[in-house]
């Protein structure tokens, strides 16, 4: 190589170097005085919600938040303090500096020590791994929000926590001076509140934002009058109508009401799978506000997941078209945006009235739809797969609405009927109680949520993840309160979209033999250029 040509790649290297250092200066700069962050991720899971921004944006006092990590954690800890770092400094710039914040290592000092202490947040163990051996480590991963006079810890931060959800929830309840909202499960009729152990489940899920409170009403007493919305899940026996009515009252009044009721269960009494028709009356009730419960059971012999299915010989998991799955999730709503797919096993259709449909100022939204697909049966004993992949005369061809949310001027299913008689005479008589015949109209409407299916939450005994996020979505929306439904579905389940078999095998051979030629060719490309290049110094020389 010519002394001229490696002069002037050395002035180009030199060029090139000092416009890269100043450009960093500037963007660094920049950086100071304006927060900016690429997010590439689908869900915009490092982007702060609109809802976070309002909230923060709307501070009018000054918020200090404390954060204390102990210093070099491994995985699956590693990353905790940038990442709780990078998301406070969101909250700070949205806030326009009125939320401001420390991040302190109270291993350090003994004061950091006794501060922490002081917020609740005190050390944990985990597991340490050394060069030589494995130990247990005690570490701070803690969070405090101070507003005033009042302030709420996250006394340890776990893997896999949505953070933003878990800090936008804190600061609403520390700058808010309404106390928790109640949430009624209505039970007393082999309801899913009635199984052992769940009450206190729910209360997990719910705790943070709600009082959850058991609701018994078949004696004639009126849901409690603090009960801001109430969930009918999975009753497996008949509901009275003393019940009925006192839950149409509590419609009526303008509270809000969900149902999750099936049609069909699996009948657990017989060693070989088999199925059940559930008899709650509540058909009517439902009917009378313009929502049809139709009693068929729906097949997917395409979109399916595994289930248990005992046989004599114990249990074995295959897939059910009971258990459908569908990706067609209303992605409009509140409740079901960024929900990526359910598994509704044993479901029934339901229909909304052209009545309902046509009230001047109601809203009817499908929330969940089977894929065109499914199919459904008027009955159904046996649950065998292998039985229910073949074809059956008399199914009614899909696509079928499984869950509708409505908000609308209902009026009530006992108007111009008698008060129905209580079981026990323990509640307040019907007289001492006015009864009220339509629900509120105009802004104030009521919701009413409807689910044709009774397991979605929990089925075979297994809890289903993107079913809670479901259920806490819809208990904010039936509480009216929106603001963190966007949030908690960031980074929910996703269900992959449906591949053909010819395209299964594609994608197969490509993973097998595309991976390894591409290396292959990338290799070859990189001899012949460096072969090249070596001729040419050669020919230089």
């Amino acid at each position: 190589m010519s002394q001229a040509r490696k002069r002037k790649t050395a002035a180009s290297a030199a060029i090139f170097l000092v416009s890269l250092l100043g450009a960093l200066v500037l963007l660094n700069l920049i950086s100071v005085k304006r927060f900016v962050r690429a997010d590439l991720t689908e869900d915009g899971l490092y982007t702060l919600s609109d809802a976070s921004k309002r909230i923060v944006s709307e501070l009018e006092k000054p918020m200090v938040v404390k954060a204390y990590f102990s210093p070099d954690l491994q995985a699956p800890f590693h990353t905790f303090e940038q990442r709780v770092r990078d998301l406070l400094e969101e909250y700070r710039a949205y806030s326009g500096g009125t939320l401001t914040y420390e991040v302190k290592n109270p291993d350090g000092t003994e004061e950091d020590k006794d501060e922490a202490a002081g917020f609740g947040i005190n050390p944990v163990q985990i597991s340490h791994r050394g060069a030589t051996r494995a130990e247990v480590r005690k570490v701070y991963m803690g969070v405090a929000f101070v507003h005033q006079d009042k302030q709420e810890v996250l006394e340890r931060l776990q893997p896999g926590q949505n953070l933003e959800y878990e800090f936008t929830q804190a600061i609403k309840r520390v700058i808010s001076d309404e106390g928790k909202k109640t949430l009624g499960f209505l039970g007393g009729h082999g309801e899913l509140i009635d199984m052992d152990g769940v009450e206190r489940a729910f209360t997990q899920i719910f705790g943070e934002l709600y009082e959850v409170k058991k609701v018994t009403v078949d004696d004639g007493s009126p849901v409690p009058e603090e009960v801001d919305a109430l969930l009918v899940i999975n009753p497996q026996g008949m509901v009275p109508e003393r019940a009925k009515y006192e839950v149409d009252q509590f419609l009526m009044r303008g509270g809000a009401v969900g149902f999750f009721v099936a049609a069909h269960a699996q009948d657990r009494r017989f060693p070989i799978g088999r199925s059940q028709p559930v008899i709650t009356g509540l058909e009517s009730l439902l009917s009378s506000y313009g929502v049809q419960m139709k009693r068929d059971i729906i097949l997917d012999r395409t979109n399916n997941t595994q289930m248990l299915l005992p046989t004599p010989q114990g249990l074995v998991i295959a897939n059910n078209p009971l258990a459908f799955v569908t990706r067609d999730v209303n992605q409009e709503h509140i409740i079901t945006k960024d929900l990526g797919g359910l598994s509704l096993p044993f479901s029934s259709p339901l229909e909304a009235s052209d009545t309902l449909k046509a009230q001047d100022g109601a809203r009817v939204d499908v929330l969940v739809r089977t894929e065109p697909e499914a199919t459904s049966r008027a009955t159904l004993t046996d649950t065998n797969p292998d039985e229910l992949f073949k074809s059956a005369e008399g199914e009614t061809p899909g696509p079928f609405d499984v869950a509708l949310a409505v908000s609308a001027e209902f009026k009530s299913a006992f108007s111009g009927k008698a008060v129905p008689e209580p079981s026990s005479p323990s509640g307040a008589p019907p007289q001492d109680r006015e009864r009220v015949e339509a629900s509120p109209a105009g802004g104030a409407m009521s919701r009413l949520f409807v689910m044709g299916n009774g397991e979605f939450l929990v089925h075979q005994g297994r809890l289903q993840r993107s079913s809670v996020l479901f259920l806490q979505n819809l208990v904010d929306w039936l509480v009216a309160d929106d603001d963190l439904i966007g949030i908690r579905s960031k980074g929910g389940p996703r269900m992959l979209d449906a591949v053909e078999p010819d395209q299964r095998t594609l994608l197969t051979y490509a993973n097998v033999v595309g991976v390894p030629l591409l290396f292959a060719l990338f290799g070859l490309a990189r001899w012949t250029l460096r072969r090249r290049r070596g001729s040419d110094l050669w020919e230089d020389a």
